[in-house]
């Protein structure tokens, strides 16, 4: 099941919330009594923070990461697979490794092919790709020979890291 993307605008912190002009009726209290009372010249300003609601908790890199992968499922969806058009291999497995990293889950060779929207073939080069560029590491299961991980290497890790904090 896939869940809308919602993008969310967070509230400008610097932004002073607007103030209205007193009422007449607050003005016409100081004078209509006979008491002398102060009617201020300039309003005071007013707390910031006083009627704006708090800030949503801003997303968690995981969460982020799945937004980005599933605009990238959505795109494909819609758009279909001319000739290859929205096809990034890589980037599709960066995110779902670090996707999975997060939610402390292992990903194995198979289920990151299948994450990467590409034949298995494609993929395994991919992942080749990866590990040269010193993005991804691979191992052996000690419990099945068959079976090897792939995980981002702790310099992936932080460069995701950064990306998601700044987008």
């Amino acid at each position: 099941m896939t869940h809308p993307i919602r993008l969310v605008r967070w509230p400008d912190p610097h932004h002073a919330p607007w103030q209205d002009p007193p009422t007449t009726a607050q003005v016409a209290v100081g004078r209509g009594s006979g008491a002398a009372a102060e009617v201020p010249a300039e309003p005071k300003p007013a707390d910031p923070d006083a009627d704006r609601p708090a800030a949503p908790e801003q997303p968690s890199y995981a969460e982020r990461a799945v937004a980005l992968y599933e605009q990238r499922r959505l795109r494909q969806r819609l758009f279909g697979h001319p000739d290859g058009l929205f096809q990034e291999p890589a980037w599709d497995m960066l995110l779902h490794l670090f996707i999975q990293q997060e939610r402390g889950e292992r990903v194995p060779i198979s289920n990151l092919s299948s994450a990467s929207c590409v034949p298995q073939t494609t993929a395994l080069r991919w992942i080749k790709v990866l590990e040269r560029e010193g993005l991804a590491q691979c191992w052996q299961s000690k419990s099945d020979a068959r079976v090897r991980y792939v995980t981002l290497t702790p310099h992936a890790q932080d460069i995701m890291l950064r990306y998601l904090d700044r987008i």
